[in-house]
C-alpha cells in the first residue's frame, strides 16, 4: 500500500504540473489566436471593399481607416450556400452594407471620421447594444409544402454575430416558390428561392433578376501580401499547436482522473480497514467474555469435582463397614435360627433388611456419584480444551488487531500525503 500511495502521489503531482502548464500555454495561444483572427478579419474587410467597391464611400473609409474595433460589413461577416444566396441577398436587402463594430463608442467615433472627411453617412450596428428582435417562426408553416427554415438558421457565422443576422432577417422564412409561399400571405415576411418577397403587410416584390446587387455574402481571397500571409501562417501554426494541445491536455485530465480515482479507491480501502479494525475489537472483546465464562465456569465444575470425590471417598470408607455389620447380622441371625429364639430373630431380621435398605442405598449412591465424577472430570477436559482454543484465539485476534492497527495508521498518511497533493484543475 505505501508504494503504491508514495507511486500515486508522485505521479498526481506531475499531472497537476503539466495540465496546468498545458493549460496555461492553450489560453495564450487562444488569446493570440483570437487577436490574430480579428487582424486578419479587418484586412479581408479592408480588401473586399477594395476589390469589389462594396458598400458606399463612407464604409470604404472607416474600413481603411486605422480605427479598431471594426469587424466588418454584414455581407462580410456570413456565408450562404449557393442555392440559398439569392433568397437571403434579397431578405437582407440594404442591410448587407451596414458596419458591424465591437461597441457604441467606436461607432461614435467612425460616425465622427465620416463628418470630417465628409465622407457621407453609414450605419453602424455595435455588438454591445445592439437588441434583435425575438424570432419566432410564424404558426404552422414548418410544415407546410415548400417551406425550408428560417432565414437566420441557413446563414453560417461566428457565434458571436449571430445576433446580427437575427436583427437582419427578423422572422423572414425562405420557401422554395411563390405558390408556395402565396398561401401563408400575411402570416409573415416570407423570402422564395428566386428572389421573390412577401411582407406581413400583404405587399409583394418580385420578378427577373437583370441586375443582382453589388453586395454579396462571403469573402473572396485577399492578394498574398507579406502581413495577409504571416497572419495566415501564424493562425495555421496556432491551429496545429492547439490541436495538440487539446490531446495533451485531454490524457492529462484523464491522468488525473484516474489518479482522483486511486485516491477514493485509497479512501475506501481505509474506511474498509477502520472498519476491519472495529470488528476487531469487537471480536477481541467477545473472545475475551467467553475465556472468563469457560474459566469461571471451569472452576466451578472443578469445585464440584473435588465436592464429589469428597463424598466418593466418604461412601467407598462407608460401604466396607456397612458390608462387615451386616455380615455379623447375618451370623447372629444364622444362630438365632439354631437356638429357636423366635422374638429376637424377627427382631433381628427386621434390622437385617434395614442395614440392607442402607447399604443398597450406599452402593446407589456410590455408583451415582462415581457417575458424575467422571462426567464432570470428561466436562473439564473438555473445558479446558476450550479454554486453551479460545485464548489462542484471543491472541491471534490481539495479534491480527496490532497489524490492523498499523495498516491503518500508514493508510491515514499516506491518504493526507495524497489529498495535500491532489490538483485543483480550473477550465479553460
Amino acid at each position: 500500500m505505501g508504494t503504491t500511495a508514495t507511486g500515486d502521489r508522485t505521479q498526481l503531482a506531475a499531472a497537476e504540473q503539466e495540465l496546468q502548464l498545458q493549460q496555461d500555454t492553450q489560453t495564450r495561444l487562444l488569446r493570440e489566436q483570437r487577436e490574430k483572427q480579428r487582424q486578419l478579419d479587418k484586412l479581408e474587410a479592408t480588401r473586399e471593399a477594395e476589390q469589389e467597391a462594396q458598400g458606399t464611400y463612407g464604409t470604404k473609409v472607416i474600413l481603411q481607416s486605422d480605427l479598431t474595433g471594426i469587424c466588418g460589413l454584414v455581407a462580410q461577416l456570413g456565408q450562404v450556400d449557393p442555392q440559398f444566396q439569392l433568397a437571403l441577398e434579397t431578405a437582407a436587402g440594404a442591410r448587407l452594407g451596414q458596419m458591424v463594430v465591437e461597441d457604441d463608442a467606436i461607432a461614435a467615433r467612425a460616425i465622427e471620421l465620416l463628418k470630417q472627411r465628409r465622407a457621407g453617412r453609414a450605419t453602424f450596428l455595435p455588438l454591445n447594444r445592439l437588441q434583435p428582435p425575438r424570432i419566432m417562426e410564424p404558426l404552422g408553416m414548418r410544415s407546410a409544402l415548400g417551406f425550408i427554415d428560417l432565414a437566420v438558421n441557413l446563414i453560417r457565422c461566428d457565434a458571436r454575430y449571430r445576433k446580427i443576422f437575427a436583427y437582419v432577417f427578423g422572422s423572414t422564412v425562405v420557401f422554395e416558390t411563390l405558390e408556395a409561399g402565396r398561401s401563408h400571405l400575411g402570416k409573415g415576411r416570407i423570402v422564395t428561392l428566386e428572389g421573390d418577397l412577401l411582407e406581413t403587410t400583404g405587399a409583394m416584390s418580385g420578378g427577373s433578376q437583370t441586375q443582382r446587387a453589388t453586395l454579396h455574402f462571403g469573402r473572396q481571397s485577399l492578394e498574398d501580401s507579406a502581413e495577409v500571409q504571416a497572419l495566415r501562417k501564424r493562425l495555421a501554426d496556432l491551429e496545429q499547436i492547439l490541436s495538440s494541445s487539446d490531446r495533451i491536455v485531454t490524457q492529462k485530465a484523464a491522468s488525473v482522473k484516474q489518479l482522483t480515482q486511486a485516491l477514493t479507491e485509497a479512501r475506501q480501502q481505509s474506511r474498509e480497514a477502520q472498519l476491519r479494525l472495529e470488528q476487531g475489537w469487537r471480536e477481541q472483546e467477545r473472545l475475551q467474555q467467553e475465556f472468563q465464562q469457560i474459566q469461571e465456569q471451569l472452576e466451578r465444575q472443578q469445585g464440584e469435582l473435588q465436592a464429589v470425590t469428597a463424598r466418593l471417598a466418604i461412601l467407598s470408607g462407608q460401604i466396607p463397614k456397612e458390608q462387615a455389620r451386616l455380615q455379623l447380622e447375618l451370623n447372629r441371625l444364622a444362630q438365632l435360627e439354631a437356638t429357636g429364639s423366635s422374638q429376637e430373630w424377627q427382631e433381628l431380621q427386621a434390622e437385617i433388611k434395614v442395614q440392607e435398605t442402607q447399604w443398597q442405598q450406599q452402593e446407589t449412591a456410590l455408583r451415582q456419584a462415581e457417575e458424575k465424577a467422571r462426567n464432570l472430570t470428561l466436562q473439564n477436559q473438555r473445558l479446558a480444551e476450550k479454554l486453551a482454543e479460545t485464548q489462542e484465539r484471543l491472541q491471534q485476534a490481539q495479534t491480527q488487531q496490532q497489524q490492523q492497527q498499523a495498516q491503518s495508521a500508514v493508510r491515514n498518511q499516506e491518504l493526507q500525503a495524497i489529498t495535500e497533493k491532489l490538483p485543483s484543475v480550473k477550465p479553460n
